[in-house]
């Protein structure tokens, strides 16, 4: 396992942690946005779906700790599981984070993906995260459904119905699709969906399906409906175009 930072190579300090900074770009934020983007996550999390200190955390798609880092500071006596497809980040998270924060832990899943783990050997469907034998309270994924089809968000819910505490909450973000913001993607956003692959489901680029994908409220429905979850709320971004929110990508709350 890789302990430690490679020698001269250049980190960026964040929260007490010295961070490669080629690790933070392989998530697709530098140390220029770094601090913005995990300040702005966590206040998502304060403001929709609070952790509370005794509280037991799962985040799929962990990356190289951006919001562990900060909810280590408050997750006092609950435990906390990240789960990424990138060994070299769950591997710094362990030797970094988990040295500080016994209460945390990292896994990694060899799952094959074109932009972020090309050489990945299993498929989505292929994970049993009810193998990691805890529940949770809080389930946390940013910009991570973004990136799957209908079969693997309906996989992963279907999970977590299992893995989710009463009154427990699932955060998601997702490009959530209406006819209106359909309209201004076209015009406003950088990411357009003109490929329809399945009913309410667009995608961007056929080479890539899962480069990024986006929902209409009909698949959704169905796959909480399938999974025995409820969507408790939608919050929009401004990743179409508006600028009411504060935040870019739609957050989907789900619970029992």
């Amino acid at each position: 396992m890789t302990s430690a930072n490679t020698p001269n190579e250049e980190t960026s300090h964040f929260r007490g942690y010295n961070i490669p900074v080629r690790l933070m770009k392989m998530t697709g934020a530098g140390p220029e946005t770094w601090d913005g983007i995990s300040a702005n996550h966590i206040n998502q999390y304060e403001r929709l779906c609070p952790i509370q200190p005794h509280h037991n955390v799962l985040e799929i798609g962990c990356g190289v700790g951006r919001d562990a880092i900060p909810i280590a500071e408050r997750l006092i006596s609950g435990q906390y599981v990240g789960v990424d497809i990138m060994r070299e980040h769950v591997e710094w998270c362990t030797s970094n984070i988990s040295l500080k924060h016994p209460n945390f832990q990292f896994i990694h899943y060899d799952i094959h993906s074109l932009d972020y783990n090309p050489k990945g050997t299993l498929k989505t469907q292929d994970v049993q995260l009810t193998a990691i034998n805890l529940t949770f309270d809080r389930i946390l994924l940013q910009s991570v459904f973004t990136h799957m089809l209908y079969g693997e968000v309906l996989h992963y819910l279907t999970q977590f119905q299992l893995l989710l505490n009463a009154k427990g909450v699932i955060f998601a973000t997702f490009y959530f699709l209406n006819t209106a913001k359909h309209a201004l993607a076209e015009t406003h956003s950088p990411y357009k969906f003109p490929h329809q692959v399945d009913e309410g489901i667009f995608i961007n680029d056929t080479n890539n399906p899962r480069r990024v994908v986006a929902y209409s409220i009909t698949p959704l429905a169905k796959a909480a409906r399938q999974s025995g979850l409820t969507i408790l709320g939608i919050h929009h971004g401004y990743w179409a175009g508006s600028h009411r929110a504060t935040h870019s990508q739609d957050i989907i709350l789900f619970t029992k």
